[in-house]
């Protein structure tokens, strides 16, 4: 039970470390640290979230009518996160010491 306590508060405490980071550091320290939560922690769906507010903050502003390039020209760091996601997901998979 204190086991389960302790991970969630660890947890809470990473995911509002890399918030600040979204904030006042660069990006590659954000993506380095929300890899690292993502090896940590299982099913880290927080890397999404963070790179989501990243791009929110500093994203390009759309252009009209392109839905496409709306995507993949605005929000790099979601797709990014979402790609990096899945990526460290499969590999946890497949690492014998994990």
């Amino acid at each position: 039970m204190w086991k389960l306590a302790s991970v969630a508060l660890l947890r809470i405490t990473y995911t509002t470390l890399l918030f600040f980071c979204a904030v006042l550091s660069p990006w590659w320290i954000l993506l380095l640290g929300a890899s690292l939560g993502a090896f940590f922690f299982k099913r880290y769906f927080e890397l999404c979230f963070v790179g989501l507010l990243f791009d929110i903050l500093y994203g390009l502003p759309a252009r009209e009518g392109y839905i496409l390039h709306t995507l993949y020209y605005t929000m790099p760091i979601t797709v990014l996160s979402v790609f990096f996601y899945v990526s460290i997901e499969e590999l946890k998979k497949t690492l014998a010491f994990y």
